[in-house]
């Protein structure tokens, strides 16, 4: 098994005070962390946030140099740059290998060799593309982070949208 590297998980409940939201703000002239592949979502969220005044910076998580790696290949870094570029927010690069060999590849390995189902994209989101969004923003002082994934929030429950392609999963580990 790979060793996970040293990352604070804000979305652990034993999670330190600390890595807990500061006070929420109004998001009108602050900046925003945008987790941006480059997909249709996340183009529309980055508009939708510069149509009200925030300042956005694009994250892309890019998982170049795992042996697993089939979605985020180099052409994809490309598109989102090309993407980001056309709408005029700056993009950076989250290198994501190490933590996604040892957050999602090993427990996958593990579980099929047990022959139990593994939850390889919950494991993802909420081991290595939401923790490292989180980390990346605090470190530099962005206290929001956004993604393209949709939901409805009622009295602060997270619930699903009824649409076929309802994404309220990819957030149920947002505290």
């Amino acid at each position: 098994m790979t060793r996970a590297p040293s990352l604070s998980n804000p979305l652990d409940p034993g999670a330190s005070e600390a890595s807990k939201p500061l006070v929420q703000q109004s998001l009108e002239d602050q900046k925003v962390l945008l987790g941006f592949s480059g997909g249709a979502r996340s183009q529309v969220t980055a508009v939708l946030l510069k149509t009200q005044g925030i300042d956005v910076v694009g994250a892309f998580v890019d998982f170049e140099g795992s042996p697993w790696e089939t979605r985020c290949r180099a052409e994809s870094w490309s598109i989102a740059e090309k993407k980001a570029h056309d709408l005029g927010i700056p993009l950076i690069r989250l290198k994501a290998a190490p933590l996604f060999e040892a957050a999602v590849v090993d427990p996958f390995l593990h579980q099929v060799l047990h022959r139990r189902t593994p939850q390889t994209c919950l494991n993802c989101h909420s081991k290595v593309l939401l923790p490292l969004l989180y980390q990346y923003s605090r470190e530099r002082g962005i206290f929001s982070i956004a993604t393209g994934h949709r939901a409805w929030l009622r009295e602060g429950e997270l619930h699903q949208t009824g649409a076929s392609d309802d994404q309220s999963a990819w957030l149920a580990f947002l505290p």
